[in-house]
């Protein structure tokens, strides 16, 4: 995995295949390739797939993980910094969970890098109905233990504690100064923008992705009826179909 310094920060990420650029971004604690793996198999074919490890998640580390409360935005500089070093221009953007609203500030901030975004699982704000399902969450004993598994080999078993708790801790932050999420003006957002949304997610309820269908101007609603928060591990192909087509119209 290569590795390259940028914003203060030594940054890790993978390549794949050869062609136009497209980005992968995953989520709070990503397991990198494994969060993406269908993604990474079918578009490598024709597109250079770059899944980069966002600062405190993997091996980019130091430093360690801290959410302070532009933390979407800061993640955003970096991974503009990373497609600058690497010379990918009119990228396409896929962004998931915490990777969809560092995408959203991406896209909004560095307009010339993307030629698309597609995103999905991401928070348009911090609602107390939304504050509830965070704080449910938060012991990590409940969670199964294939997960904590998982976790261990790719975070450290002690470390990925601390940040979901850092991150928990900073959704209240938020929640309580009037549940702006700190994606600051998305109806800048000027390129293709398709927005997922699995109605099944018992994370992410519709308000969100209506929310940002709303405030984005140049974007599409596209629902999967009985998906869940990972609908593109979930259904893959049909997520692969969707977003390939969507790419295609968009130039």
């Amino acid at each position: 995995m290569p590795a390259c310094k940028l914003n203060g920060i030594k940054l890790h990420w993978m390549e794949r295949g050869a062609g136009p650029p497209m980005l992968l971004l995953g989520g709070t604690l990503s397991l990198g390739p494994e969060d993406f793996a269908p993604q990474i198999a079918h578009f490598s074919q024709t597109f250079r797939v770059i899944l980069p490890d966002r600062r405190g998640y993997g091996r980019s580390r130091p430093p360690d993980r801290d959410y302070p409360p532009d933390f979407y935005q800061r993640d955003a500089d970096d991974i503009a910094a990373l497609l600058q070093e690497l010379r990918a221009e009119e990228t396409v953007v896929l962004g998931w969970s915490e990777g969809a609203n560092v995408s959203v500030c991406l896209a909004r901030t560095y307009p010339k890098l993307l030629r698309c975004l597609v995103i999905w699982g991401g928070i348009a704000a911090v609602r107390d109905s939304d504050l509830s399902i965070f704080e449910g969450r938060r012991d990590v004993a409940a969670w199964p233990k294939k997960v904590h598994e998982k976790m261990d080999a790719t975070h450290g078993e002690s470390y990925w504690k601390l940040v979901w708790w850092k991150w928990c801790d900073i959704m209240r932050q938020l929640h309580a100064q009037g549940g702006d999420a700190q994606l600051g003006r998305i109806e800048e957002v000027s390129c293709p923008t398709l927005i997922l949304h699995g109605r099944k997610d018992p994370l992410i309820s519709g308000f969100h992705p209506d929310c940002l269908h709303a405030r984005i101007k140049n974007s599409r609603l596209y629902e999967f009826e009985t998906g869940g928060h990972g609908l593109h591990l979930q259904y893959a192909s049909e997520f692969n179909r969707v977003v390939g087509d969507f790419v295609r119209l968009s130039g």
